[in-house]
């Protein structure tokens, strides 16, 4: 059998013959090509560049792996090699028919594809995005006016295709259109296999991920670019509510400080407002994965912020020293103007400052 003569050979040259030889070998039921077994079972360089100069066919298997999940997977991993291999990645892709189900069988593998952080990640990141797939007799709009009127829309479908039912969602309908000339219309479909609602684990990884690329091809990606400004769009409301209360809040601490003398009825609205920012990161903290949490340097500051605040406030109440209270004070000063520049970083609208401020 060809499978028992590629593995008996006992030279990477030898079962390189066998490769050209029989270039279209697959294994059931696993569905499996001298590409899977490669990267599965014979990791080599050569074999590997051997299956790409050989057109090996890149398949999605039973398991709905293509090859590069296999090398993520190693004991050891060879990060050089797999960034060899993704220069060539996207043209072995679009050479096959299902090209769809292969970028989503990628989903699986795309924090550790992106944190890479090479070029070559923005190639294969290229093709992560794009006009949806039409079912049936739909046709794709190029012309049209959006169902919420204005210059873009985002919506979450349940389908990987272009539908009727995705077509009456974001669409206008016909004879509205119908009055003066119709604007283009372009309809680009995120293809990876995620839950893309804002609050999501996938999200939430994806983010944690993206906070930590150096590499600004990826964020020129049309793939990043469109989830980040997916992601902002769904919270940038949430983000000018909580800019307008934390100015509320350093507005009246910076003149609770410049009056020396007491004020109850400012330091009950500063406390609550602080217990309300504490909750805020307690909440962040139930819901975030610690370690991804707490690598962050402004939610340090966040929490040093809100815990030194509360403190004051309940120092002055208690009548401590007023060089305590002085300290804490300016301590709580220092810390919140650090925080409310964070607030303002989303002023140079680029994708990696507006994913720090979603983050």
């Amino acid at each position: 059998m060809v499978l028992n003569r590629f593995i008996s050979e006992k030279t990477t040259p030898g079962k390189i013959g066998v490769l050209k030889k029989y270039p279209n070998l697959q294994i059931f039921p696993y569905r499996w090509n001298f590409f899977h077994l490669i990267c599965k079972f014979f990791v080599s360089r050569d074999m590997i560049k051997s299956c790409v100069e050989n057109e090996i066919p890149l398949l999605v298997d039973s398991f709905h792996h293509t090859p590069l999940h296999y090398l993520f997977n190693k004991a050891v991993v060879d990060f050089g090699l797999i960034n060899s291999l993704l220069e060539r990645y996207t043209d072995l892709i679009m050479k096959q028919e299902n090209t769809g189900k292969i970028i989503q069988s990628l989903t699986l593998d795309l924090e550790k594809i992106i944190h890479l952080n090479t070029p070559q990640v923005a190639s294969l990141l290229k093709i992560g995005s794009g006009p949806p797939e039409v079912l049936g007799d739909e046709e794709l709009p190029h012309f049209g006016k959006l169902s919420n009127r204005r210059n873009k829309l985002f919506y979450i479908s349940k389908s990987h295709c272009f539908t009727p039912e995705v077509h009456t969602a974001i669409m206008h309908r016909e004879e509205e259109d119908l009055i003066g000339n119709k604007p283009v219309v372009s309809i680009v479909m995120l293809k990876f296999m995620m839950n893309y609602n804002p609050y999501s684990k996938d999200m939430l990884r994806v983010l944690e991920c993206l906070n930590r690329v150096t590499c600004e091809d990826i964020f020129a990606t049309q793939t990043i670019s469109v989830l980040v400004e997916y992601l902002w769009h769904k919270n940038k409301a949430f983000h000018y509510f909580m800019t307008v209360i934390f100015s509320v809040l350093m507005v009246l601490l910076s003149i609770f400080s410049a009056i020396y003398e007491r004020d109850p009825p400012l330091e009950i609205i500063i406390f609550i407002l602080a217990l309300f920012f504490t909750f805020y990161e307690f909440f962040q903290i139930k819901f975030t994965p610690l370690p991804i949490y707490f690598r962050q340097v402004w939610n340090w500051i966040d929490l040093a912020f809100d815990i030194l605040l509360i403190l004051t406030i309940v120092f002055i109440w208690t009548f401590a020293s007023m060089l305590v209270r002085q300290w804490l004070l300016s301590l709580s000063l220092l810390f919140g103007y650090v925080k409310w520049i964070s607030f303002f970083r989303v002023i140079d609208q680029t994708s990696k400052l507006l994913l720090e401020s979603i983050y």
